[in-house]
This record gives structure tokens, C-alpha cells and sequence, in this order.
């Protein structure tokens, strides 16, 4: 039903959101109809789930479907086979409306003013602006920038020692920059204390008073937080394998992350940033964990942040991972694009090429044994795959590649010492 190009420089998600406005310009999609589930969607084409959740989400924020909890996700009445096509340009209108501003050019016509709710609610995010942070003579986070969009699930990973929680404590407003600047919604987030009340930040070591248990400081917290939520709590209370009264000092590492989340997200958040919240937490409650940010996600436009050494968790979670070296981005993109953009691929040659036949399929890592060769290419396997075959292979083997695999051969290929770096 959905079609994608993986080679298209446009994002996957915004390529789902087209497929669905496309799909209801011919009349297959009309108001009412339930739309495919977000599992279905993403093994269907092979991405993500949370990239198709974004594109869900997306989709939702522009009126065009809307969600019932246990029920599924619908079509709105917005899109007819009379004005898909319409807002489809109007959409690809505001991007460039967007960009245009962004560079300083002036609007072609006056429909600038039509779009103004839609520019305005695009720019609704985390902008960080070559931020600089030092302590004595370590550059804990050198020159760094990135944004952050709405209701995305972002995954942090680097060494130890990269800036991974530095960086979240900037973005939380903890520490200030030395340089640059961390807007959310278009505000400074430092000393500013109508923005911080939309952010909840959970440190590495969650900290707690000597008398705090869950029950009273949800009693603080309904004071403090005016979206605080006393049925989520609730919920959270009796889902989660804790004592609501005991005193958390003296529970776990794990148990007192679990309870730094369940008041976390009774407060309704709209930014969410976790230094290794999976840390010291067993399957079940890992798994738990996972589901309960995804529907707050999903549900509420919840935008989180996560600084994980588990590789493995933030591939199941996040649409998008960026790495952090010595302070530094050195990669940031969806999680689909880069586990598309590298291959590990097994082949026993017949006769061995020579040095510029690697060079022209892109192979930035190789190991080989005799006529066996293992390779790590960049590019899909419509790129190599048939100049590989034109070797008349006695065998060969493409499989994708773990996040950790991927990271650790980026790393490798940008010259740093790969063994230390997730």
C-alpha cells in the first residue's frame, strides 16, 4: 500500500505522511476509515515503528487523522479527493516558505499569511546553537549544534566522558553555557523558569531528599507542575513494582530510576531528557519503560532525549541517534537512514580484485582471509550488489548491520580509536 524511496533524500516519515494524502486523493482513504497500525506500516515497508509513529504523529498536528486509545488511528474529515493534492502543496508551500525565512528571502505572495499558524507551530522545538561548555581545561561540549523537533525520540550515545551528560544538562537548563545558546519554543531555557516548567530532566543519580518516598513528593509536585496528571500517577503507582511509601533513598539505583520516571511523567512533560534510564533495570521493567514513553510520545507530543551507552534499547526507541565524540557531533540522522546506509557484506571471490575495485563500492572497512573477504560498504545493496555479481562470486552475503556495528565502523573510518568509543 505504501511505497518508499530509500534513496530519496526526502525523510521517510514525511515520504508516509504523502503516501496517506496520496492514498486519499484517489479515494482509498476516506473520513472514518482506520488506518493501518503502526507495527503493520513498518514491517510492511521495513523501517522503524517510530518512524512510522512520527509520520502518524505529524499527520495528527495537521488534522488530517486522529487517535482513540485501544481503538486506532482514523482519517479525519479534512482530506477529500478534492483537497489531498491541495494541502499536499500547500505543505511543500510552508517548507519552502520556511526555508525562505530562515535565509532571509522575501515571500513570492501573500500566501505567507495564510500559512503563518503552520510556520509558527514548525519551529516549536529544541534549538541548540553552538553551545561551548568547559570545566578548568576540559571542553566537556566543544561548538555543538543541533535541533531537535517535536515529539521525536532522540538517543544520545558516545564514550565515556564524551559530554553526553553535559549536554543533557545544558539542554535541561542545569548548567549554562559558556557560549552559544539552547532555545526551547524560541526562549532561552536558562534562568528561565516558564520554559523549565515544560522540561523534566532525570540525571545519571537521581536525587532525593533523605524523607522523599513517592506519595510526598507527588504531594510537592501537584503544587509545582500545573499539567501534573494524579490518574497517570496512579497508574504508574500500580503498574511499577514499587512501594509508593517507602522511602526512596533506600531503594536500588533501578527502583529509584523508576520512581524519578513515574513522577517524570505524571507532570506531563512536554520535553523529556534521561541520562541512562535503562541502567540497573531488568527486562520487564526495561520493556515497560519503553512502552510507556512510546504512548506518552504518541499521545501527548512528548518530545524526549535520551544518553544511553545500550545501543540496543535506543534502536527500539528513538527515530533518530546522534554520536558525540570529545564534545563534538560527529553523526546525526534517522535510524532508518543510517542502518540503510551501511552493509556488512560476506563474498569469496574467484580472483581477488585490486585496491581500486574496494574503492569504487564505497568499502570503508575490510577484513580479509585468503579469497574471503568481509566488507563493510557504505551505500544499498542496489549500488554494490551488482558490481559485486559482475565478480562471479563463489558466494556472497549482505546483512544489515547493528547500531553498534555501524557506530563502531564510523568511528573507525573517521580515524578514532573504535574499541573505546561506545
Amino acid at each position: 500500500m505504501f511505497t518508499i524511496d530509500f534513496t530519496s533524500r526526502v525523510p521517510i516519515y514525511e515520504q508516509i505522511c504523502n503516501n496517506v494524502i496520496r492514498l486519499a486523493s484517489a479515494g482509498v482513504f476516506k473520513s472514518g476509515d482506520r488506518l493501518p497500525p503502526v507495527r503493520t506500516v513498518a514491517k510492511e515497508i521495513g523501517v522503524n515503528p517510530n518512524t512510522v509513529a512520527k509520520a502518524y504523529r505529524t499527520l495528527e498536528i495537521d488534522g488530517y487523522i486522529y487517535s482513540t486509545v485501544g481503538r486506532g488511528t482514523f482519517m479525519t474529515d479534512k482530506l477529500t479527493k478534492d483537497t489531498a493534492y491541495r494541502d499536499m502543496a500547500l505543505k511543500a508551500f510552508r517548507e519552502a516558505t520556511k526555508n525562505a525565512e530562515l535565509y532571509s528571502v522575501p515571500p513570492a505572495n501573500s500566501l505567507l499569511t495564510l500559512l503563518t499558524p503552520y510556520t509558527k507551530e514548525a519551529v516549536r522545538m529544541i534549538e541548540v546553537n553552538h553551545i561551548t561548555k568547559r570545566f578548568g581545561k576540559v571542553t566537556a561540549v566543544d561548538d555543538f549544534t543541533l535541533d531537535i523537533n517535536r515529539g521525536s525520540v532522540l538517543g544520545i550515545v558516545g564514550s565515556n566522558g564524551g559530554g553526553k551528560s553535559t549536554l543533557l544538562r545544558i539542554l535541561s537548563g542545569v548548567f549554562d553555557a559558556d557560549s552559544g545558546e539552547v532555545k526551547i519554543n524560541g526562549q532561552n531555557i536558562y534562568n528561565n523558569p516558564s520554559v523549565k516548567g515544560e522540561c523534566f530532566f532525570i540525571p545519571d543519580f537521581p536525587y532525593f531528599s533523605n524523607s522523599a518516598t513517592l506519595e510526598n513528593t507527588a504531594y510537592l509536585y501537584r503544587s509545582l507542575y500545573p499539567n501534573w496528571n494524579e490518574n497517570a500517577f496512579r497508574q504508574f503507582c500500580s503498574v511499577f513494582p514499587i512501594d509508593p511509601d517507602a522511602k526512596i533513598i533506600d531503594m536500588s539505583k533501578g527502583m529509584q530510576r523508576q520512581a524519578a520516571l513515574i513522577l517524570a511523567i505524571s507532570t506531563c512533560p512536554r520535553y523529556l531528557l534521561l541520562d541512562e534510564i535503562f541502567d540497573g533495570l531488568d527486562p520487564v521493567v526495561r520493556r515497560l519503560v519503553k512502552k510507556i514513553l512510546i504512548d506518552n510520545v504518541s499521545a501527548n507530543d512528548m518530545t524526549v532525549v535520551i544518553a544511553s551507552h545500550n545501543l540496543r534499547e535506543l534502536e527500539e526507541l528513538c527515530d533518530r541517534i546522534c554520536l558525540i565524540h570529545k564534545g563534538k557531533l560527529l553523526l546525526e540522522r534517522e535510524i532508518d537512514e543510517i542502518k540503510l546506509g551501511l552493509r556488512k557484506v560476506q563474498v569469496a571471490f574467484t580472483e581477488v580484485p585490486d585496491n581500486s575495485f574496494f574503492e569504487e563500492i564505497n568499502v570503508i572497512n575490510l577484513w580479509r582471509n585468503g579469497n574471503i573477504f568481509n566488507l563493510t560498504i557504505r551505500g544499498t545493496e542496489d549500488e554494490f550488489m551488482p558490481k559485486l555479481e559482475e565478480r562471479k562470486p563463489l558466494y556472497i552475503s549482505a546483512v544489515p548491520m547493528t547500531l553498534e556495528e555501524i557506530f563502531i565502523s564510523e568511528m573507525g573510518a573517521a580515524g578514532y580509536d573504535a574499541e573505546n568509543i561506545i
